[in-house]
């Protein structure tokens, strides 16, 4: 496996928040994500949760949320939350999962590189034992340069009459 493309490591910086209490939430920074998560989620997908911004405040001070910011020349360019869930293997071992849960990139070339960087924040820092994320982006996931799981979740909606949509304009099925 291939490293990361450390022309945008170098050039990249990442602000890793977690369970913040709420006297100490910066508010603008906040704001500013929830316009651009909004913005992402409208020009992007079909379906995703049309959430206000007071629920997508509280995920700063939840400790099962820990939000990943990327930016470059102090500008936001990407941002990616992912929430905890623990997994048991085989009824004896307990790893720590992170679910993909909001996010948007500035531009959609900037995903796959923004999925490695902040994998290997999470891997330097024991953030996650793993992350998880389906396949709700437009791209090859084999470009991604992390290691790929074999398991392959399906959902089954009872009795949904729905047109066909396809994964990658579906941003509900992240966890």
């Amino acid at each position: 496996m291939s490293p990361i493309n450390n022309n945008f490591k170098n050039n990249h910086h990442i602000k890793c928040i977690k369970g913040i209490k709420s006297n100490l939430v910066d508010n603008t920074l906040i704001n500013e994500l929830y316009i651009l998560y909004k913005e992402y989620s409208n020009k992007s997908y079909t379906i995703y949760e049309n959430l206000n911004i007071n629920t997508f405040k509280k995920t700063f001070t939840n400790n099962a949320f820990t939000h990943f910011i990327i930016y470059r020349d102090n500008i936001i360019i990407s941002y990616i939350s992912m929430f905890k869930l623990d997994t048991l293997y085989n009824n004896t071992t307990l790893y720590t999962s992170g679910f993909l849960y909001y996010m948007f990139f500035k531009y959609d070339s900037l995903l796959i590189n923004s999925f490695e960087l902040i994998s290997e924040h999470i891997y330097i820092h024991k953030i996650y034992d793993l992350i998880t994320f389906g396949d709700i982006f437009n791209i090859n996931y084999n470009d991604i340069k992390c290691i790929a799981g074999s398991s392959l979740s399906k959902y089954y909606l009872f009795n949904l009459k729905s047109s066909k949509i396809e994964a990658y304009k579906n941003a509900l099925i992240t966890i």
